[in-house]
């Protein structure tokens, strides 16, 4: 079963003190006591932009930038909000023509537009040679978002589980 915290109404302590979930992965750290939370992975933001936007070029500005209209994600996670007070530090007064609750949605929506958006790096990395996507090289790097994962310390106790936490481990 899948949970997906971006728009749950569930936190990742309630899904995971009532059994409902065997891992979370979240942008904030669960403190509990019953369960084991650690960072995962650090994921930066970028911005983009479809290949076809007839504005936006290798060499544009800040002002040109700020010219265009931007997509923004719907969350009612935290981590997703302190990024989003950093990001709209950096571009105050945005015009924002389009907000959704999916990435999925947002950077296809991008794709067809002349739109920009900034979405985590390694989903523009995927789709950007299918959807067409270009990176906006900006002066200073966006927020990026630390990852946590989550779990009881009770689950370790199953074999199967904690080798798959142990291979997370080395994965990331």
């Amino acid at each position: 079963e899948c949970h997906d915290i971006l728009m749950s109404a569930e936190n990742a302590e309630e899904l995971l003190v009532h059994r409902k979930a065997d891992l979370v992965i979240t942008q904030m750290p669960v403190i509990s006591r019953s369960v084991i939370c650690m960072p995962l992975h650090t994921i930066r933001n970028t911005l983009i932009c479809s290949n076809k936007h007839p504005r936006i070029t290798d060499n544009s500005t800040y002002e040109q930038i700020m010219a265009e209209e931007f997509t923004q994600l719907i969350s009612k996670s935290a981590g997703v909000d302190d990024i989003q007070m950093e990001i709209d530090e950096k571009f105050m007064n945005r015009k924002i023509s389009f907000r959704g609750s999916s990435l999925l949605t947002i950077i296809n929506s991008i794709a067809v537009t002349d739109l920009l958006g900034i979405v985590p790096y390694e989903l523009y990395n995927s789709y950007r040679d299918f959807l067409n996507l270009k990176e906006i090289k900006l002066e200073h790097p966006l927020p990026s978002i630390k990852l946590y994962i989550s779990y009881n310390k009770s689950s370790l106790n199953n074999l199967v589980f904690s080798r798959f936490i142990d291979r997370l481990n080395e994965s990331f």
